[in-house]
């Protein structure tokens, strides 16, 4: 299974910006895919995963990571093209 796990921080006004701009490219490849978390509510899950700053996208096939976007403002045509790699991210219904 493929999904995207979106990391941000409570008091981050570039998470928010990322949040909105992206999340809204993301259901249209990954309806049930996606995962929120908030960096301070979790830090033991934050330390596995090697999150050092927010926000950070990080895309995983069957559990194990295989991209990540990290500290920065991906464009929605970032992630669009990154998705655009991967055939059937959808799963079937």
């Amino acid at each position: 299974m493929r999904k995207v796990i979106f990391v941000s921080g409570r008091y981050c006004p570039r998470c928010k910006y990322v949040e909105n701009a992206v999340l809204d490219v993301l259901p249209k490849y990954m309806k049930n895919s996606i995962e929120k978390r908030v960096a301070e509510d979790d830090p033991a899950w934050c330390g596995a995963h090697r999150v050092r700053h927010v926000p950070v996208f990080i895309f995983e096939e069957d559990g194990k990571e295989v991209h990540r976007f990290v500290g920065k403002e991906p464009k929605p045509e970032e992630i669009c093209m990154w998705l655009d790699n991967v055939k059937d991210i959808e799963e079937p219904t």
